[in-house]
C-alpha cells in the first residue's frame, strides 16, 4: 500500500511532468487539458493527468531520435 508521503511525492512528479509536457504538445493541446481539468474534482485530475503523461512517453518512446 502507498504511503501518505509517497502519494504527495507522486503527484509532485506528476504535476511537473504534465509542466513539461505543455512546450511539446502545444499550446491548444494544454488548454484543452487544462480546460478539462477545471471540471473534475482532485482524483479525476490526477487520472487525467497520469493518462496524458503516459500517453505522451508512448508517442516519444515511437520518435526515432
Amino acid at each position: 500500500m502507498i504511503n501518505d508521503k509517497e502519494i504527495v511525492l507522486l503527484k509532485k512528479y506528476v504535476d511537473e511532468g504534465i509542466e513539461l509536457l505543455f512546450p511539446i504538445v502545444g499550446k491548444e493541446h494544454a488548454n484543452k487539458l487544462d480546460e478539462m481539468l477545471g471540471k473534475v474534482d482532485e482524483q479525476e485530475q490526477f487520472k487525467y493527468k497520469c493518462k496524458a503523461l503516459s500517453s505522451c512517453i508512448s508517442a516519444l518512446a515511437k520518435l526515432k531520435i
